[in-house]
C-alpha cells in the first residue's frame, strides 16, 4: 500500500515544538575564560568601556593642538604602553608634567600604541611622519615631515587617539541571550571587563540507536554478514555539541521491551531523548512497535508518527515518556540528519 504524505516539514516542526517542549534551562555563573561553548542565559553586557582611557592608536609622538602647526618639538618624555602613574624621562625616571612650562616650547611625548594619552595632549603624530627613528633611545627633538605637516588632518584634535568607550561603551550589549560563547566573543567580553557570564547549563540529550544490523565502524567484521556501519549516533552528538548540548549515545536491539527499558532509564536524567531507526512501515520497526497507538506495548500511544512530504527523512515521530520529550528520527544517515535539522 502506498504511503501518503499528509504533513509538510514546516507543519511538522510546529508539531514537534508543541509536543516536545523542553523545560526551562538551568543557569549558572562562570568565569568568562571558562565559558567557551556555553549558551548565554542573559545578554552579555560590557562591564567597562573600551578603551577605558584616551588611548594612542599609533606608535608616535603626542603633541598639543595649541602648539600646532609647529613642525619641530622638543621631546620631554616617553610613554610605553602599560606604564601607570607618570611618564618616563630619557634616564628612566618618572616625569611629572608641569603644563606651565610646556607653554614655553612646543613639546612632545614619545608614545606607544595602546598607551594612555596624558591630559592636555590631544594629537598623536605617527613616528613615520617624523624624522625620528622607530626604535632606539628617546630623541631630544623631532621634526614633522613637510608633507605630513601640510596635511590639515595632522593637527586635528583627537587625531590617532581612541576616546573612552569609542570601541565599546560601558553597558553595551555584546551578545544577546541564546548566543553560544565563542573564543572571539570571550575575547570581546574580557576586553570590556566582563569577567563573569551567566550561562545555561548544557541540555542533556540521550541518543538511542535501534537496529540489530548496526555495528561500530571499529568492528573488524563489519559488513561480512550484512551488518551496517553505524554513523547516526556520532553525527547527531556532533550536531548537538554545536548547540552547546551534552549527549550520550547507546545502541539498543530491535526488541520493544529493551527499547522501553532504555528510554525509561534515560528519562531519569535527560531533557530530551532522540531515537533513530524503527519508524517506517516494516515488520521490525521497533520504535513504532513500542510507542505507536494501537499496539499491545505498555507504552502504546506515547508518540505520534507521520510520514512527512519530504525525502529523505520522511518517516518521523514525536512524543513523551514520563514527561520527557522524545523525537524519533529515521535510521538512514541522511534522513536522520535532515530530520534533526528540520525539528531543531
Amino acid at each position: 500500500m502506498p504511503i501518503h504524505s499528509s504533513i509538510g516539514p514546516v507543519q511538522w516542526r510546529a508539531v514537534v515544538q508543541q509536543i516536545a517542549q523542553l523545560p526551562d534551562a538551568r543557569t549558572r555563573t562562570l568565569p568568562t575564560v571558562q565559558a567557551e561553548g556555553f549558551i548565554l542565559a542573559e545578554p552579555l553586557l560590557a562591564a567597562r568601556p573600551a578603551p577605558q582611557f584616551p588611548q594612542s592608536a599609533m606608535d608616535g609622538f603626542a603633541i598639543r593642538s595649541i602648539d600646532a602647526p609647529h613642525r619641530t618639538y622638543r621631546v620631554i618624555g616617553d610613554i610605553p604602553a602599560g606604564v601607570t602613574g607618570g611618564i618616563l624621562t630619557a634616564d628612566g625616571d618618572r616625569l611629572d608634567l608641569d603644563h606651565s612650562t610646556l607653554d614655553e616650547h612646543p613639546s612632545a611625548l614619545r608614545i606607544m600604541t595602546g598607551a594612555r594619552v596624558p591630559d592636555g595632549f590631544d594629537i598623536v603624530v605617527p613616528v613615520e611622519h617624523t624624522d625620528a627613528e622607530q626604535t632606539g633611545p628617546l630623541p631630544a627633538s623631532i621634526t614633522i615631515h613637510p608633507d605630513a605637516a601640510a596635511e590639515p588632518t595632522t593637527f586635528t584634535p583627537g587625531r590617532h587617539i581612541r576616546d573612552i568607550g569609542e570601541e565599546i561603551p560601558r553597558g553595551a550589549e555584546l551578545a544577546e541571550a541564546g548566543r553560544r560563547l565563542t573564543p572571539t566573543l570571550i575575547a570581546v567580553a574580557l576586553a570590556a571587563g566582563t569577567s563573569e557570564v551567566t550561562v545555561q547549563e548544557p541540555r542533556r540529550v540521550a541518543i538511542i540507536m535501534t537496529g540489530d544490523e548496526l555495528v561500530s565502524a571499529h568492528s573488524a567484521d563489519a559488513g561480512d554478514s550484512g551488518e551496517v556501519l553505524e554513523s547516526n549516533g556520532p553525527a547527531l552528538a556532533a550536531s548537538l555539541r554545536h548547540f552547546g548540548v551534552r549527549s550520550s549515545v547507546e545502541h539498543i536491539s530491535d526488541e520493544p521491551a529493551a527499547l522501553i527499558a532504555a528510554v525509561a532509564r534515560r528519562a531519569a536524567d535527560s531533557d530530551l531523548i532522540i531515537t533513530t531507526g524503527g519508524v517506517g512501515s516494516g515488520a521490525y520497526d521497533v520504535v513504532k512497535a513500542a510507542f505507536a497507538a494501537g499496539t499491545d506495548s505498555p507504552a502504546a500511544g506515547a508518540s505520534r508518527f507521520e510520514h512527512l512530504a519530504m525525502r529523505p527523512g520522511g518517516p518521523q515521530g514525536v512524543g513523551t515518556y514520563s514527561g520527557v520529550p522524545m523525537v524519533h528520527l529515521p535510521g538512514t544517515p541522511v534522513g536522520a540528519i535532515v530530520g534533526f535539522h528540520c525539528s531543531s
